[in-house]
């Protein structure tokens, strides 16, 4: 599992794209899903939906400070259950005091804290936050933007590199201790990078490998503030997280970065590959490639997620069986939500506490089919909730805007403008009104209620604002006080039990 890796730079979702040799093998051996989604464009949501294989807002999960109640039964849990060892080697981003959630196993710390410490404020004495002035930004803040982006510029080596070749490691070393005890337990293994997550700085190695390739520039170029016609793309500009139109060297960089951070996890995962095969166990091992979510590396200007666009909340999503298949490309919709009932049927575990499928039932279809996929956006850099609803023709998208108090609706044919720019919702033909209806009814059955979601939002962050301040003034913490660890000591913490 890698964090923010976009699809459309491997080479099975794309061609000419990253240098992604591996991931093409287990492609060409395995199924990929073509039209993978997280449900959720931001970690902590999208890991903890995952996990428990329900939507990260009905149990209160909106947002990277958001805690998983230790109660929800996880895919390990069952796991467990059935006899399979659980581990983990890499991020996840636990929040709390939880750092296990049905896994047997740690190998690494966490790569951040496990405090609350990243709550959203989308308030400002009990009213929406206003915008800004927009305009173009000072030399100072274009600055700020580039430090936090290509911090380190090229070094020999960084700190996150660090972080991922040690998950990778430790993965390796569980693995062959493994073969040493002749140990027959079934086991699931995961292996969780940071990479290809900004800031986009890939070691100089890496970067050569692009010196002289062509980089392809975003499909959809830089959109003027003004010419915003939603919510979403404005509350992120208002965030400063972009580049506007005079800025294409920092783009292209940013995305030639990018790109030697993708082939650094291919290298990754052959390692993996090789690791499995070298201890004897490749050939009874089910490998599954994915994202938490993916990047907008450039596209209308923007860079990380948090954004209801393709860019943004597809994943890459590849199945390799224990025994290579013919390649397979399945087109139907499907999401991070169906991982959970996936586990569970390799396993050989009934269970229908997921809101998902299982991907083996789906790939075994003889054609695609119409199946819907959610995603929610409630998370810090917006300021207020969004649903995303994906058919196999178009993509709605519900905004609520708490500024008016309405909800703010967009349509998007995904055949015809799969760069979605024509908001089909402002056509008043009685066809589009009448997708609209359906869509509408699926937000209804969904239990999506944007302006009683925002309430509810808004008081969560109030509530834990308040302890997270309390705890601070008395020099403690709710959670276990990191110590710092020889890994790094800026980033990397080592808690004192799990």
């Amino acid at each position: 599992m890698c964090d923010q890796l976009n699809p459309y730079v491997l080479s099975p979702y794309r061609e000419n794209m990253a240098i992604t040799p591996t991931y093409q093998q287990l492609a060409d051996e395995g199924i990929v899903f073509k039209n993978a989604y997280c449900n959720n464009p931001l970690c902590v949501p999208s890991r903890m939906s995952m996990m428990i294989g329900q939507y990260a807002v009905q149990n209160e999960i909106y947002d990277n400070g958001s805690v998983l109640n230790s109660e929800t039964p996880c895919f390990t849990h069952h796991l467990i259950s059935a006899g399979y060892q659980t581990v983990l080697s890499g991020k996840m981003h636990f929040i709390g005091a939880d750092q296990s959630h049905g896994f047997q196993e740690r190998l690494t710390t966490d790569i951040y804290p496990a405090e609350i410490s990243w709550i959203p404020n989308w308030q400002v004495d009990d009213k929406p936050i206003p915008f800004k002035k927009k305009g173009h930004r000072s030399q100072e803040a274009i600055s700020n933007l580039r430090r936090s982006f290509f911090v380190n510029d090229k070094p020999e080596w960084n700190k996150f590199q660090q972080y991922d070749e040690l998950a990778t490691f430790k993965a390796l070393e569980w693995l062959r201790k493994r073969k040493l005890r002749s140990c027959e337990t079934p086991f699931f293994l995961c292996v969780s990078l940071t990479n290809p997550h900004n800031p986009y700085v890939a070691n100089k190695k890496l970067f050569d490998l692009y010196k002289d390739r062509e980089i392809p520039m975003p499909d959809v170029p830089y959109l003027a503030y003004e010419k915003l016609d939603n919510l979403n793309d404005k509350w992120l500009q208002d965030g400063s997280q972009y580049f506007d139109d005079r800025h294409t060297d920092d783009v292209r960089k940013a995305r030639k970065n990018y790109f030697a951070q993708s082939t650094f996890t291919d290298q990754k995962l052959k390692q993996l590959i090789d690791g499995l095969k070298e201890t004897g166990e490749y050939e009874d091992t089910w490998i599954i490639v994915t994202s938490d979510h993916s990047d907008m590396i450039g596209e209308r200007g923007l860079f990380t997620k948090k954004h209801f666009c393709e860019q943004s909340i597809r994943v890459p999503l590849i199945i390799k069986p224990p025994t290579a298949v013919e390649h397979k490309k399945i087109e139907t919709n499907v999401s991070l939500i169906d991982i959970f009932p996936t586990l569970l049927d390799m396993a050989g575990i009934s269970d229908s506490s997921h809101d998902g499928e299982s991907l083996l039932s789906i790939s075994q279809e003889n054609k695609a089919r119409n199946r819907e996929v959610i995603s929610e956006i409630t998370s810090e850099g917006i300021r207020a909730p969004i649903l995303i609803i994906i058919d196999n023709n178009h993509k709605y998208v519900n905004i609520y805007n708490p500024y008016t108090k309405q909800d703010e609706e967009l349509l998007f044919d995904m055949k015809s403008d799969s760069a979605e720019l024509i908001n089909l919702s402002q056509d008043k033909s009685g066809k589009n009104q009448n997708i609209i209806g359906t869509m509408r009814r699926k937000a209804l059955k969904h239990n999506w209620n944007g302006e009683k979601l925002y309430k509810q939002i808004c008081q969560s962050q109030k509530e834990r604002k308040f302890v997270r301040n309390a705890m601070a003034q008395s020099g403690g913490s709710w959670s276990f006080q990191p110590e710092v660890s020889d890994i790094d000591d800026e980033l990397i913490y080592r808690r004192v039990s799990w």
